[in-house]
């Protein structure tokens, strides 16, 4: 028998909001409208583990460092030598010891100021215990030059990795300029030869200065000549006895003496304390009398 039209129509409108079962089997409900009162949930917060571990939970690592704190300088002269400090915390499950290969080094394996061995070592008996700290000696010494400088440092398991945090700093290099001063002169005015004798101040250096160019030799040396009539040992000693000097000086270091105001600069730190001579004297091939040397010394 046809089932009216109507019928349908009418199931339709009784059954509003009802789900129909298919053949076959239910239907899934469908979901009901969120309630806008309800917080919403963030399934990729949501999780059923409530035993997860929190990051505050995680073991420390092996091998871990923190800086307490530094001496490290801001400012330092050319050439000017320092000691500094790095005080450091062992914050991981490591005991430090030489043997096992930690230390202090230089970032990147150099360092301006320390040198050549970038690396601060622990000695043979020493041990930083995990929540111990250690403190570093540097020995810094300035470069030549002026300019801005880092130095930075941070520990390190040798062959093994870099860790923990790093200390640096920026440290200015000053260098300022130095005058020589004139301390004594000798010209071999009248004479071949002229020297005086002179001491050697520990700490200062020294230097010949050509004053008076006129192609002779200055000079430091450690002897001077024999005896002349007056009972005073000079250079010009030798050129009385009808010897040439130069051929009986022990000389440290000699200057041509052609440009005024060139300046020989003297290492005399092997005879710190004791006595030297310096002086002119003609040049050997010819020439160069009334040559004009002083001994001067840079001012502090």
């Amino acid at each position: 028998m046809t089932r009216p039209a109507f019928a349908f129509a009418l199931s339709a409108v009784l059954c509003a909001g009802c789900y129909a079962e298919p053949i076959g089997g239910p239907a899934t409900p469908p979901l009901a409208d969120p309630d806008p009162d309800e917080p919403a949930v963030d399934d990729d917060d949501a999780t059923d583990d409530d035993d997860a571990p929190d990051d505050d939970d995680a073991a420390p690592p092996v091998d871990d460092a923190e800086i307490v704190r530094s001496t490290l300088p801001s400012t330092l002269a050319c050439g000017e030598s320092t000691t500094a400090t790095v005080t450091v915390r062992n914050v991981g499950t490591a005991v430090w010891t030489r043997a096992s290969g930690f230390k202090l080094g230089a970032v990147d394996d150099s360092d301006p100021f320390v040198g050549p061995d970038p690396r601060v070592w622990l000695g043979d008996g020493d041990s930083v215990p995990p929540g111990a700290t250690w403190t570093f000696t540097l020995d810094m010494t300035a470069p030549d030059e002026a300019g801005s400088y880092i130095t930075d440092w941070r520990m390190v398991h040798e062959a093994v990795r870099w860790f923990g945090q790093v200390e640096a700093a920026m440290v200015e290099v000053e260098c300022s300029a130095q005058a020589w001063v004139q301390v004594a002169c000798a010209r071999n005015g009248s004479e071949i030869c002229d020297d005086e004798v002179f001491g050697i101040d520990p700490g200062v250096t020294y230097g010949v200065e050509c004053v008076g160019p006129n192609g002779g030799i200055g000079y430091v040396a450690t002897n001077t000549g024999p005896a002349q009539s007056d009972g005073m040992h000079r250079c010009q000693g030798w050129e009385d006895a009808g010897q040439d000097a130069w051929d009986h000086l022990d000389y440290v270091d000699q200057l041509l003496c052609d440009t005024a105001g060139e300046v020989l600069a003297l290492d005399l730190g092997p005879w710190s304390g004791g006595y030297l001579w310096f002086g002119s004297h003609d040049h050997p091939a010819g020439g160069g009398h009334m040559t004009n040397i002083c001994l001067v010394e840079l001012a502090p």
